[in-house]
């Protein structure tokens, strides 16, 4: 068997609005220690497993605050910036948690990460 840390599918580039599962959680949970650090207002995002509207926001203030063009999706870009700030991998963690992601991407297509495994 295949593990996902060894899996040559690569983890999805974009975590965009709708997006759901562990690693919107982690993310989530990132930002929002980030919030209460640098912010007196709270959004009151909830790591409940979708990046939904509150979400996005805080997304986009924290892309904000790193320069980064404020669009509210987890892409490269912001992604470099959890890695730099909090040495925080996305992808070896994506491919290392264990649990399941589903991945809006820009053009509203889905990809389900890790990938199932392929039929016998």
């Amino acid at each position: 068997m295949v593990q996902a840390s060894e899996c040559a599918v690569p983890v999805p580039l974009y975590m965009e609005k709708g997006s759901t599962g562990t690693m919107v959680n982690m993310v989530l949970a990132i930002l929002v220690g980030w919030e209460r650090g640098c912010s007196d207002e709270e959004r009151g995002v909830i790591c409940d497993g979708v990046l939904g509207d509150h979400g996005v926001d805080l997304v986009k203030d924290f892309q904000g605050y790193y320069g980064l063009d404020a669009h509210g999706g987890v892409g490269p870009d912001t992604r470099g910036v959890l890695h730099e700030e909090f040495d925080f991998n996305f992808v070896e963690v994506a491919r290392t948690s264990g649990g399941s992601t589903t991945f809006v991407q820009p053009d509203g297509s889905k990809i389900v990460w890790p990938p199932p495994p392929p039929a016998e």
